[in-house]
């Protein structure tokens, strides 16, 4: 795989200096500031600002609204062997980065989130427009179970965490009728080679062996794992910046 994506055109504005003018004027954002409360300064960097804005921004912006965003993407055959390795890598520092960085945060279900988080628990709003006080903890929550579940996916020995004790394996040989014909041996004996009444080998524990496996704790990470997953599906086109 080979993915070479450019970033977004630099369209050119004022903003910038707008915020700066009435900021030094008013200490104001510009929208703050009433037109009845401007004076001819005011009057006078907005024209200037104005003039820049047709006669540079403008022809500036429309060039390079012309020019496409650089996309290069390239997928070999093996990428898609198994493509929820490939892409695991990819995303997971993608989220993190998004984590880090993000701005906002999106509307999201109180089903998906612990009850503590959801909107019913967080004290009545003033407005009914208004964000409630979980509104940002619920996409942080979601957002960490994201990561944590690509995490995961992204390390290959997550389920040892599960296993304790060590393994002993020997192979035992099987009959036509499903009997077991001698004592189980160790893998490169030969001592059976030539017991033309074997059809197959069965694999069976060894004297050693002390291996266990807390299924019960794997089954509940591997569904932790599956809500992340789902949650990145639920809010997909809800991970912007």
């Amino acid at each position: 795989m080979k993915v070479w994506i450019g970033g977004y055109r630099n369209h050119w504005t004022t903003q910038r200096a707008d915020i700066r003018w009435y900021k030094w004027r008013y200490d104001k954002y510009d929208w703050e500031v009433e037109e009845e409360d401007r004076d001819l300064w005011d009057h006078a960097y907005e024209t200037v600002a104005g003039l820049w804005r047709v006669l540079v921004c403008r022809p500036h912006n429309w060039i390079v609204n012309k020019i496409p965003r650089i996309q290069y993407i390239k997928i070999d055959r093996y990428d898609t062997w198994s493509m929820d390795s490939t892409l695991t890598p990819i995303i997971l520092p993608m989220l993190k980065q998004l984590q880090k960085d993000k701005h906002g945060a999106p509307c999201t279900e109180d089903s998906d989130v612990p009850e503590y988080l959801r909107s019913t628990a967080a004290p009545a709003k003033e407005n009914e427009w208004d964000t409630d006080e979980n509104h940002f903890k619920r996409w942080d929550w979601i957002m960490s179970e994201m990561i944590w579940a690509f995490e995961q996916m992204n390390d290959e020995d997550n389920d040892e965490q599960f296993y304790t004790g060590e393994s002993d394996h020997m192979i035992q040989a099987i009959g036509a009728n499903g009997e077991k014909i001698g004592e189980p041996i160790r893998w490169g004996d030969k001592s059976l080679d030539k017991n033309d009444s074997i059809l197959c080998w069965q694999m069976v524990d060894g004297p050693r062996h002390t291996r266990v496996c807390d299924y019960e704790a794997m089954e509940a990470h591997h569904e932790r794992i599956g809500n992340g997953l789902r949650l990145f599906g639920v809010y997909f086109r809800a991970l912007w910046d």
